[in-house]
């Protein structure tokens, strides 16, 4: 009798650990069927292209990069920012339902500046509202045969490459608390680029639409000037930033998280 009811213990917690066992299966194949899902809400025939070899006298050259939204709910694209000033994107329309096709376009100028020697690739992104834990990309690879040499480039000064991913434009991110401890001596432009109109952060100088703010004259004349850029929560302002890296200003900061993240801050250091 001890024997059977030992035995029923160990038969219970052997059914007990494999319940166990396969309900973490299950919660975890779940999870990562989420993550795929997302992942997969551009379905692209292609995320990456190879020009091969091309001149640098040759012109501005270009890549139709064809994808399916496969979301279940609207979203609506709100930028498609690059990483490097040579490389432009454009994609045909903004918003989207489950099932509608779109293209992104981009552009590559190999005599804008100096380059990376042999291959090298250069990146879009495309930026939503709602915002994604994964930003879809797409990538361009390219050789440039520098057949008009250095002194032809249009931009002339040193290309930053320092935070360059593959020839990654560099910008500074900064946290909220940075741009609280930036508050106490202020020496800059804050500008919030969210659309539509928000609530701004104390001390903001202005507002301007992030996708208008190329052509806004509030912005400062000298392009050497001191520029914070914050959105909601940050999807908008990274765009305005390479906006602005294009136009040729220097010194433009980009709040991290955006003004959802500086108030949650301001809330966790009041308590």
């Amino acid at each position: 009798m001890k024997k059977i009811f030992i035995l029923a213990i160990v038969s219970f917690l052997i059914i007990f650990g494999l319940g166990t066992v396969l309900r973490l299966k299950y919660k975890n194949s779940n999870e990562s069927l989420g993550d795929n899902q997302e992942n997969s809400l551009f379905v692209f025939d292609e995320q990456e292209f190879d020009f091969e070899v091309i001149d640098q006298s040759g012109g501005k050259v270009s890549h139709d990069f064809k994808f399916v939204y496969k979301g279940e709910d609207p979203i609506t694209i709100v930028g498609v920012p690059t990483s490097c000033a040579c490389t432009s994107a454009v994609v045909n329309k903004t918003t989207f339902n489950s099932g509608d096709s779109g293209i992104i376009t981009v552009k590559f100028n190999p005599n804008l500046h100096l380059e990376p020697e042999g291959k090298f690739f250069k990146t879009a992104s495309i930026i939503t509202e709602p915002k994604l834990n994964e930003i879809p990309e797409v990538k361009i690879w390219v050789e440039i045969n520098l057949d008009l040499g250095s002194d032809a480039y249009e931009l002339q000064s040193n290309h930053n490459e320092e935070n360059e991913e593959g020839s990654e434009v560099s910008y500074k991110l900064i946290t909220p608390e940075k741009l609280q401890e930036m508050m106490k001596n202020k020496d800059f432009t804050l500008i919030d680029v969210h659309i539509p109109t928000q609530e701004h952060i104390v001390g903001t100088d202005g507002a301007i639409p992030y996708n208008d703010i190329a052509d806004s004259k509030k912005l400062p004349k000298d392009k050497n000037a001191k520029i914070v850029l914050y959105c909601r929560s940050g999807g908008m302002s990274r765009v305005a930033v390479d906006t602005l890296i294009e136009e040729g200003y220097t010194n433009v900061y980009d709040l991290s998280g955006g003004k959802y993240a500086y108030d949650k801050f301001l809330e966790s250091s009041l308590k």
